[in-house]
C-alpha cells in the first residue's frame, strides 16, 4: 500500500513539473521564448506599425525596467490594481475599443515604480506603470482608475505607436533606448539624464513625437471617461483627479508631479472632463452624496492601499518615528483614521513594538463592518481588506516570537474569487512561513506541531507550481518557488525556478548561468551516489529549459 501511494505522489509530482513545461513552451504567448524575437536593429518602425512590433518594441523597453533600481513589486498593492483594472479591461473590450487581435498580443500587464512623485505612463504594447506617489495621493479608487483609464486609452487609440510611426527609419532599438530614458528622466526630474538619453537630432526628434497632442490627450480623456462609466466606476472622479493634480502642481516647486509634464492640463480638458460628469446619468453624485455601506468599504479598502504605497515610498526614519507618534484623531473621517491606524501599527512594527501595533490593528478592525450586508457584492474588496488584516497580523505574530500562530494563521485564510488576491495570499503567505523557518531552524525542537519535513513549506510548493501550470509567466512566483525549493533542499528546482523567474524578465544571460549551474549539480549528484539522481525528472525538464533559453538569448543577439 505504501509503495502504492508513494508511486501515486512521484507520478503527480512528475505531471507538475512536465504539465508546468508543456504549458511553458507550449504556449505561444510566453515571453520568455517568443518575446525575445525583436527586429534588427536597423529595421525601421513601420508608418502601419504591426501589433507585433509594437509588443516586441513593449518588452525591449521593459527589459531595462525590470534592471532599474525603483522597478517595485508588492503582492497586495499588485492585487489592487488588479481589482481596479480588470472591469476597465472588460469594459474597453465590451465597447469595441480592445480588439481580440490587440488583447492576444499585447501584454496588458501594469507594474509599480517604487517613487513619491505623482506620475502614471503608458509604454508601448500596454505596459503601464504606477509611481507609489500616485497612488498615495488619491483619496478614492475613482480617482486612480481615471488615471488607469486614460493611460489604457493612450494604449487601446495606439497613440505611441502612431506617434512613432511618423519615422520611417527610426530604428525600433533607438525607440526603446530613448523611450527608457525619457522614462527615468521624468522619474528623477534630472535633466542631465534626459540629456545623455536624447541625443542627435533624430532622437530629439522623437522626443517631440513621444509627447501626447493635445487631440491625443483628449481622446484619451474621452474614451477613457466612457470606459470607466461601463466599468461602474464614478465618473465624476476623472473631473476631481484633474483639478486635485491642477491645484497641487500651483504650488509645485520640486517637480514632484512629471505626469503633468507627459499628460499637460488644459483649461479645455479640465471642462470637458466636467461636462462628461455632468452628462452621466448622475454617477457624479457618487462622490459628494452619502457613501452607501458598499461604497464605504471601498474607501476604506483605497485608504489602507494608499497607506500602504505611503509605507513603501516613505523609508526614512523621521517619517517613521512620525507615523509612531502620530495619535488618530477620533473626529477625522473613518477612512483617515484607518489609514493612520495602518502606519501607525506598521512603525511600532518597524521599531519592535508589536504589542502597540497589535492594538491598532485591534483598533482598525473594529473600524470595518465585515458584516454580510454590507459584503454583498463586494466580495472582492472584502478579500483584500481581510487579507491586508492578515498579513499585518501574521506579522505582528512573527514580532512576537508566536511563528507558529503566523503559520496556523495563513493555513485558515482562504480567498474564494479573485485569482489575483489568491496570489498575492500565496505569496505573502510564504514570506510569512520563510521567515519563521528563518527564525527558527529547527521547529521540531521549538514546536512540536511543525514536523521536520517541512510540511507547511512542501505544500506551499506544491500550490505553487499547480499555480504556474495556469499561470507559466508569473516571475514572481518562480522567483519565490525557488526561495522556499532551497529550504526544502531540492537545489535543481530551486535553480530551475529562478531561471524562468529571470528568463520572464529577459534576463537570459543569468537564466542561463542558473541552468548550467543546476547541470553541474546534478551530473555530481548522479558520480557520488552511484548514479541515482532523485530530481532525474527536473534534470529532463532542465535540459529542455536550457535549449529553449539559448535559442532565445541567440534571437535576442542576432536583434540587437
Amino acid at each position: 500500500m505504501k509503495m502504492v501511494m508513494l508511486m501515486a505522489k512521484c507520478m503527480r509530482e512528475l505531471a507538475v513539473v512536465l504539465l508546468t513545461s508543456s504549458v511553458l513552451v507550449a504556449q505561444p504567448a510566453n515571453r520568455a521564448l517568443d518575446a525575445p524575437v525583436l527586429p534588427a536593429l536597423g529595421e525601421s518602425v513601420a508608418v502601419d506599425m504591426p501589433l507585433t512590433v509594437e509588443r516586441r518594441l513593449g518588452d525591449a523597453i521593459m527589459r531595462d525596467v525590470y534592471k532599474d533600481v525603483s522597478y517595485f513589486e508588492d503582492p497586495v498593492l499588485q492585487a489592487y490594481l488588479q481589482h481596479l483594472w480588470e472591469p476597465l479591461m472588460q469594459a474597453a473590450q465590451s465597447r469595441g475599443e480592445v480588439s481580440e487581435e490587440a488583447l492576444a498580443a499585447f501584454a496588458w500587464q501594469l507594474f509599480m515604480i517604487q517613487n513619491s512623485s505623482v506620475n502614471a505612463f503608458a509604454l508601448p504594447a500596454g505596459y503601464i506603470g504606477v509611481h507609489l506617489g500616485l497612488m498615495a495621493l488619491t483619496t478614492s479608487a475613482d480617482e486612480l482608475v481615471a488615471v488607469l483609464a486614460h493611460e489604457l486609452s493612450h494604449v487601446t487609440q495606439r497613440h505611441i505607436a502612431r506617434n512613432i510611426a511618423r519615422s520611417k527609419y527610426q530604428s525600433v532599438a533607438s525607440v526603446a533606448a530613448t523611450v527608457l530614458g525619457l522614462l527615468l528622466a521624468s522619474r528623477s526630474g534630472n535633466g542631465s539624464m534626459a540629456q545623455a538619453a536624447i541625443v542627435g537630432s533624430q532622437a530629439a526628434m522623437l522626443q517631440g513625437q513621444l509627447n501626447f497632442s493635445r487631440e491625443m490627450e483628449r481622446e484619451a480623456d474621452r474614451v477613457g471617461f466612457g470606459v470607466m462609466k461601463d466599468a461602474g466606476y464614478a465618473t465624476a472622479a476623472m473631473a476631481h483627479m484633474f483639478e486635485k493634480l491642477d491645484r497641487a502642481n500651483r504650488f509645485n516647486d520640486g517637480n514632484s508631479y512629471p505626469y503633468l509634464r507627459t499628460h499637460p492640463l488644459t483649461v479645455e480638458r479640465i471642462a470637458e472632463a466636467r461636462t462628461y460628469a455632468d452628462h452621466s446619468d448622475g454617477e457624479s453624485e457618487s462622490i459628494t452624496s452619502l457613501p452607501t455601506p458598499s461604497q464605504e468599504l471601498t474607501l476604506y479598502l483605497h485608504a489602507l492601499m494608499s497607506a500602504r504605497a505611503r509605507w513603501f515610498m516613505e523609508t526614512s526614519e523621521a517619517a517613521q518615528q512620525r507615523w509612531v507618534q502620530d495619535s488618530v484623531k477620533p473626529d477625522a473621517a473613518v477612512s483617515e483614521q484607518i489609514g493612520a491606524l495602518y502606519l501607525g501599527s506598521m512603525a511600532h512594527l518597524q521599531a519592535d513594538n508589536p504589542s502597540e501595533a497589535q492594538l491598532k490593528l485591534e483598533q482598525m478592525r473594529r473600524l470595518v463592518p465585515f458584516k454580510d450586508s454590507v459584503l454583498a457584492g463586494n466580495e472582492s474588496t472584502s478579500e483584500l481588506l481581510q487579507l491586508t488584516f492578515t498579513e499585518l497580523q501574521a506579522k505582528i505574530y512573527h514580532g512576537l516570537g508566536r511563528h507558529q500562530a503566523a503559520f496556523e494563521l495563513w493555513a485558515a485564510s482562504t480567498v474564494e474569487r479573485s485569482q489575483s488576491i489568491r496570489r498575492a495570499q500565496m505569496l505573502l503567505g510564504a514570506q510569512s512561513a520563510l521567515f519563521g523557518f528563518q527564525k527558527k531552524q529547527d521547529l521540531t525542537k521549538a514546536n512540536a506541531k511543525i514536523p521536520a519535513d517541512h510540511r507547511v513549506l512542501k505544500s506551499m510548493a506544491e500550490d505553487f507550481q499547480w499555480w504556474l501550470i495556469q499561470n507559466p509567466n508569473d516571475a514572481a512566483v518562480w522567483g519565490q518557488l525557488a526561495m522556499i525549493a532551497q529550504v526544502l533542499q531540492r537545489p535543481l528546482l530551486a535553480i530551475r525556478a529562478e531561471a524562468e523567474s529571470r528568463a520572464l524578465r529577459f534576463d537570459f544571460i543569468g537564466a542561463l548561468d542558473r541552468l548550467r549551474s543546476a547541470q553541474k549539480i546534478g551530473r555530481e549528484w548522479a558520480r557520488s551516489h552511484e548514479g541515482t539522481n532523485p530530481e532525474e525528472v527536473e534534470m529532463m525538464v532542465i535540459e529542455v529549459r536550457l535549449r529553449a533559453f539559448e535559442e532565445a538569448q541567440r534571437q535576442l543577439k542576432s536583434s540587437f
